[in-house]
C-alpha cells in the first residue's frame, strides 16, 4: 500500500526506499501554485524522451539548498585566513 491514489514509482535515494506519484496529475496536485505553473511549463517545453527526469524531479520532495562557506578573496579552497 502507498500513500498516493493511483500509480506510483519506487526507487532507492540515500538507502531509503522513496515512492512519488507517478502520472502528471498527481504530480502537479503535489506542488503549491508557483510551482506547479513552473511544472505545467516545464513539462509544455521538456522533450518526451526528457520527462522522466523531469517528472521525478518535481514528484521528489524539495531538498534544502546547501549552505557554502565563502571564502576570503585570494584563500585557496581547503585554507583560511590568518
Amino acid at each position: 500500500m502507498n500513500a498516493y491514489a493511483g500509480p506510483v514509482w519506487s526507487i532507492v535515494l540515500a538507502g531509503r526506499r522513496v515512492e512519488f506519484p507517478a502520472t502528471i496529475d498527481t504530480i502537479r496536485a503535489g506542488l503549491s501554485g508557483e510551482r506547479a505553473s513552473a511544472f505545467d511549463e516545464a513539462v509544455d517545453r521538456t522533450p518526451a524522451k526528457h520527462l522522466l527526469h523531469l517528472l521525478v524531479d518535481f514528484a521528489l520532495p524539495e531538498r534544502p539548498r546547501r549552505r557554502t562557506r565563502r571564502r576570503s578573496p585570494g584563500c585557496a579552497p581547503g585554507t583560511s585566513p590568518e
